[in-house]
């Protein structure tokens, strides 16, 4: 028998876990590569926990300058549907790309694979980082580059905890991606690098603004996707019963407190803060 799923639940495709996150994403890894060397037409790139893909996008869609032929980009991620996703943009766009399931802590890549190994926004809700420190520093050639961001900075996380608290009650251990540990802090980001193996680590600071859609709607995916308990079990039936509740807690949370700001366009913005970790092996 399948494990239990509310039936307001919507399991996110790429496409719509691109309009959760918004391009926050984006904006930080285009700042990401002004502090690197430019790629060049022998870059071989790891876009590992690749997620919808957005590091692969931003590469191969920048126009100034334009990505050098001869590049090549390996897309992977746990998530088969992402991988899929990532794929089928690759294909459409014919893209010099590729795209396969792989788990970042246990990746299949010989030793020193990757000239650039770039690791957007997935360590501060990945048991086992460590692990994956020491994967990228094992595929990454010598002199070779690894970019590893991470959130330290997100309103939207109190929000969809709270939801969590009013509909399940305080005492029921938060879900997985919304730990009650504090976001990983540039200093912590800095530590599992050099104990995965790179001595010269440089972090720079990135602050972006996230356009938000019909707050409503956001939610309902934020909640489906951000709500999941950990474990084979990642509902609970009564999560069915306060799902609207859930939602509107969210809601309502983040429209407290300055956590969203209105743009000139009308639309919801929320600001969030990132710390970019470039280490040379």
């Amino acid at each position: 028998m399948p494990p239990f799923k509310p039936k307001q639940h919507t399991t996110l495709t790429p496409t719509q876990l691109s309009e959760l996150q918004g391009d926050g994403s984006q904006q930080a890894l285009r700042k990401a590569l002004t502090l690197i060397p430019p790629l060049t037409p022998a870059s071989v790139i790891h876009d590992n926990a690749c997620g919808a893909g957005a590091l692969t996008s931003v590469i191969l869609t920048n126009t100034s300058p334009p990505p050098p032929v001869g590049l090549h980009i390996h897309a992977t991620d746990f998530n088969a549907a992402f991988v899929d996703g990532v794929a089928a943009q690759i294909h459409q766009n014919g893209w010099p790309a590729t795209a396969a399931v792989m788990d970042a802590r246990k990746l299949d890549f010989p030793d020193a694979t990757f000239s650039h190994s770039f690791t957007a926004f997935a360590f501060h809700c990945m048991p086992g980082a460590d692990e994956a420190a020491r994967e990228i520093f094992r595929t990454v050639v010598p002199g070779g580059v690894a970019v590893v961001s991470t959130w330290t900075e997100l309103p939207h996380v109190a929000a969809f905890q709270a939801a969590h608290r009013t509909t399940r009650g305080a005492g029921t251990g938060m879900p997985v991606l919304l730990p009650e540990e504090e976001l990983m802090a540039g200093a912590e980001l800095v530590e599992l690098l050099r104990g995965g193996g790179f001595e010269r680590v440089e972090t720079h600071e990135v602050v972006v603004r996230i356009g938000l859609g019909e707050l409503g709607e956001w939610a309902q995916l934020g909640w489906s996707y951000l709500g999941r308990m950990g474990g084979e079990e990642e509902w609970f039936e009564s999560d069915e019963e306060r799902w609207d509740e859930a939602v509107r807690t969210v809601v309502r949370e983040m429209q407290k407190g300055g956590r969203l700001e209105k743009g000139e366009d009308g639309r919801d913005y929320m600001r969030a803060v990132g710390c970019i970790a470039v280490a040379t092996r």
